[in-house]
Formats: C-alpha cells, sequence, structure tokens
C-alpha cells in the first residue's frame, strides 16, 4: 500500500519558492544543509514573537499537539471549537492531503457577523511581506473547505515604533483579506502542481536563480550549486543582481568575461582574476593613512537586536551593544599590543556599563580604527544620546573613528576577496589562512548574537557550558579586532 503524502503548510511554502525544493525535502532531506545561525535566530524570534501576540487574546486554547501528530491536533481543534473557544491558538485542518495550523483563529461575536472566524497569521517582521499573503492564502482556502465563515484575513507584525517599556503598541493589525482572496484560486492551481512534483520519481529540473535565496535561503543549495564553478560570475563586487543577467547569458566563469564590458570595482575583479595578480595602488593606500594618528586603537563593538525590545528606548530589533574589543598599538614600531574589552552575559541592560568601560579605558588621543566605522559611529551617537553623562567622552571616540574598509574597496583587490570587501573575506586573503573566521567556535555576528540571547535568558545555565561560549565570543571579538590590526601594518609597511 502506498503511504499517503500529506503536505504542510510549510512545505506548500516550500513548493512555490522552488519545485525542486519541495521534492527535496520530501523524497531527500538527509542532503539539507545544516540550519544556519541567521536562520535559527528567525526561527527563534518567529517562537518569542509568537508567544507574545496570544497574550492578546486572552482565554484562547492552545493546540499543543506535537508537531508529528497530526490527528491529535485535529482532533484538539475539534475540541476546541466545539467548547465554544473564541479564540484558537496553533488550530489544525486539513484538506485535500494538506495540512496548515493557523496561528490565532479569533471568533467574531457581534450582531453582523457572530460565529464567523479571522484568520491572523503572526509574523515577526515589521511590515507585510509578498510571501506572507499566499501563507494565509494556503490557510484560508484550507479553512474555507472546513464548512466555516470566513471573516477576514490580518497580518499581525511588529510595529517598528513601539518603545520600550510601553509595549501596549508592540503589535500591528494589517487587513489583508482582499489580496488574499486574489491568490486563493492561484494557490489551488499551485498546490495541484506541487503534489504531482511529490510524487515524481526524480526532482524537477530546476535551473538555479534567485529563488534559492528569496525569500528565505534554501538548505538544498549546496545540491544544486555543487558543480558551479569557483571564481564564478557571482563572485564579483558591484554586480548584486546584475549578476544573474550575466547568467541567463550563458556566463559562468570570472576568466571567460572580457573587462572592458564592465566599469569600476567590477573590470578590476575581472583583470585580477584573469591576471592572477593582485591590484594594489601604493600611492592612493599612503595618502588615506595621512591623517591616522597614532595610537590606534582597533575597535569592534557586536550587538544583538531582539525583535521583543527589552531595555529602556529601544525598538523592535534596535542594536543593542553587549560587547567590544579593542587593541592598542602605540606606535608603527610597537611590539606589543595592549587590549581591553567587555562582554555582558546577563539579562541586565548592557550599555550603561559597557559605556563605562569605553569612558575609562580609551585615551584621550589617537585614531580609532574600526572596519565599516558608520556601524560603529551610529551605536556610539545613540549611546551618547542615552547617556548624557559619558556623551562627551563618547562623541570623542567617534570624532576619531577612521576606516581600513574604504582603502581596501577603492585602491586594493585580490582574487580571493570573492567579490566581497567584509573583513572575513579580506583578512585571510591578506594577511593569511590563520585568520580563517571558520575555525572559530563563534564565527559570525549572527551566532554570536544568537549565543549572547541565551546566555543573557539563562537558557544555557550549566557553568561550564556559560564559561565555554563566553570564552567563543571572546574570542571572535577579538579576532575582529586583531585583524585589523594585522591589515593595517600591512597596509602601513606598503
Amino acid at each position: 500500500m502506498i503511504k499517503k503524502t500529506i503536505l504542510s503548510k510549510s512545505r506548500i511554502m516550500s513548493g512555490l519558492q522552488c519545485e525542486k525544493k519541495l521534492y527535496l525535502e520530501i523524497n531527500n532531506r538527509e542532503t539539507a544543509g545544516q540550519v544556519t545561525p541567521t536562520e535559527q535566530a528567525r526561527f527563534d524570534a518567529g517562537n518569542e514573537v509568537g508567544e507574545e501576540a496570544r497574550k492578546r487574546y486572552p482565554g484562547g486554547v492552545l493546540i499543543d499537539a506535537p508537531h508529528y501528530d497530526r490527528d491529535l491536533a485535529l482532533k484538539q481543534t475539534v475540541d476546541a471549537l466545539n467548547s465554544g473557544a473564541n479564540n484558537i491558538f496553533e488550530a489544525s485542518f486539513v484538506f485535500n492531503d494538506v495540512f496548515a495550523r493557523i496561528d490565532i483563529l479569533h471568533r467574531n461575536i457581534s450582531r453582523n457577523n457572530k460565529n464567523s472566524w479571522d484568520i491572523i497569521e503572526v509574523k515577526s517582521t515589521t511590515k507585510v511581506k509578498e510571501q506572507h499573503l499566499y501563507d494565509i492564502a494556503v490557510q484560508s482556502w484550507i479553512f474555507i473547505n472546513q464548512g466555516l465563515p470566513l471573516n477576514k484575513c490580518f497580518v499581525m507584525h511588529l510595529n517598528n515604533q513601539c518603545i520600550y517599556p510601553n509595549l501596549d503598541n508592540l503589535f500591528c493589525l494589517e487587513d489583508v483579506t482582499a489580496q488574499v482572496e486574489e491568490l486563493i484560486s492561484e494557490v489551488k492551481k499551485s498546490i495541484g502542481k506541487l503534489k504531482s512534483v511529490v510524487a515524481d520519481s526524480a526532482p524537477p529540473p530546476k535551473e538555479i536563480g534567485p529563488h534559492c535565496f528569496e525569500p528565505y535561503d534554501c538548505q538544498y543549495a549546496g545540491t544544486c550549486w555543487k558543480d558551479f564553478p569557483e571564481k564564478n560570475i557571482f563572485e564579483l563586487p558591484g554586480l548584486g543582481k546584475k549578476a544573474w543577467d550575466l547568467f541567463n547569458q550563458g556566463h559562468r566563469k570570472i576568466k571567460d568575461l572580457n573587462p572592458e564590458d564592465f566599469k569600476g570595482k567590477t573590470k578590476r575583479a575581472i583583470e585580477v582574476t584573469i591576471a592572477g595578480k593582485r591590484h594594489l595602488d601604493r600611492a592612493s593606500v599612503k595618502e588615506s593613512l595621512k591623517s591616522w594618528q597614532w595610537p590606534l586603537y582597533f575597535f569592534d563593538f557586536e550587538t544583538i537586536g531582539p525583535a521583543i525590545p527589552r531595555y529602556n528606548g529601544t525598538k523592535p530589533y534596535s542594536p543593542i551593544p553587549f560587547q567590544f574589543s579593542c587593541h592598542v598599538m602605540k606606535s608603527k614600531a610597537s611590539i606589543h599590543l595592549e587590549h581591553f574589552e567587555y562582554l555582558h552575559t546577563d539579562i541586565t541592560d548592557p550599555r550603561e556599563p559597557l559605556v563605562k568601560s569605553l569612558s575609562e579605558n580609551f585615551g584621550p588621543k589617537g585614531s580609532v580604527v574600526s572596519y565599516n566605522k558608520s556601524f560603529e559611529n551610529g551605536v556610539l551617537n545613540k549611546l551618547a544620546d542615552l547617556f548624557p553623562k559619558h556623551r562627551r567622552a563618547l562623541l570623542d571616540i567617534a570624532s576619531r573613528l577612521v576606516d581600513p574598509l574604504p582603502i581596501f574597496q577603492n585602491h586594493i583587490y585580490d582574487e580571493e576577496f570573492l567579490g566581497s570587501f567584509s573583513i572575513k573575506n579580506v583578512a585571510p586573503a591578506i594577511i593569511g589562512k590563520h585568520l580563517k573566521y571558520d575555525e572559530l567556535e563563534v564565527s559570525d555576528g549572527t551566532e554570536a548574537g544568537a549565543i549572547i540571547d541565551l546566555l543573557m535568558t539563562n537558557k544555557i545555565s550549566d557553568k561550564v557550558e556559560r564559561q565555554k561560549q563566553t570564552q567563543a565570543l571572546l574570542e571572535y571579538c577579538r579576532q575582529d579586532t586583531l585583524a585589523m590590526v594585522e591589515l593595517v601594518k600591512w597596509l602601513f609597511a606598503l
């Protein structure tokens, strides 16, 4: 007997993004890549926001069946409906072998639309996105076919004007009924097609494209991209989505392009890759460094952006600095570096103790080296507004910021940059593989933010594990400032 395949709403959404993605999810799940820190952070934010949204509908019934037990979820939903519940969380329905859970199902009890229902989809974004409408269209199609009256459809998303501690206006409720109604027939046709895709003996011959990363990164990209050549057109700076135009014209390798067809950074990168020789404008580098003053402070913030604000004056996703690292090089001839740092690991507001540490440790003179300084500058200025006592010291640090990034963007290119001027690409290419980030326990800022959130909220409670993760965070932030030290030494040596 052939086992019937029930398609969940999330898998339908995968299929709408890419039919091949859906096929692999059903038939070749073992080929999926690991969940990235960015993806996990998005999942965690969604769960946190979902729980907060339910508080706006008191007395609701939660359908708490395990995700794998659809039959129990369906039974619990029927029981909740029969009990007269006005709000049901994770209400579960199936129709035509498609299963969906509705974040919030709200019963209308007014005279005009008594006993009709509203579907409320909760999102951790700060606006309605196109994929949200398709998401609700799938739910609406299933719900309507239960024989239950549907009144309206809403997206409940975060309000980017909400300021802690007043969370009364944390959410915006947007009526998307008209848009969803227009999509239902399209979704119905798509579902029929996706069922055929899943039942086929081989994946559909889907070419790679922007859908590999939109609206979400595909966990199966490694399968579809595995034979794509190194030093390819997507590793060119300054192209962005225009790289897909080259792809559609049949181009793959950078070396097959004519640099005369391009301008600026893109042209330079093609020339460097073809010649296999680094581009270096020594005179311009020297000119760029003339205004830098010793000692040099190599400085880097790490921030967290909670979806639900938790500190005074912050909004959803406001960047909150929880850590910094600073190496100090007193002169060009210095052999030894000084170092100071700060890391906040509990739920209290990290900003004031971090600001105090900054004020106490920075000297009154010398350039502050920050890679992509606009970020550090923005954080410092916000902190200055929040803490008048330290305003002068913080603005002084901000006024001394200098940035190696434009020097590399404008005057240096190595083919190992792979089209990116991120310090994580530039440092290993210029200094050597000992500065590779993928060998660290924590390898990027998103991962650092995810770990610190676990530490702050005490979700990592074991003392040994807390110490291990704390050390990993310190090493990661130090790596950024040490990488800047090595890069700047190299620049001055030119």
